[in-house]
């Protein structure tokens, strides 16, 4: 379960979307794609769910935030 403070709720999250949120470290998108493509084939689970999708469902539920990188930040 994951608590959002800033706009209250509780959410429930597979195991898919776990797994991803433990991986966020502030890596850029394509080596965390490639990060929890490499565990969850380690785990044996099968074909790995779409990421990209689970990371904008957890953007849009406030549970994660995308940071800029120093080059998207330097104009």
């Amino acid at each position: 379960m994951v608590f959002t403070p800033a706009n209250p709720n509780v959410y429930t999250l597979n195991a898919a979307a776990w797994l991803l949120l433990e991986l966020c470290d502030g890596q850029d998108v394509e080596s965390l794609l490639a990060e929890f493509r490499a565990v969850y084939a380690d785990q044996g689970a099968g074909e790995a769910p779409d990421v990209k999708q689970i990371i904008e469902d957890l953007q849009g539920k406030g549970i994660l935030s995308r940071q800029l990188t120093k080059e998207e930040s330097t104009p």
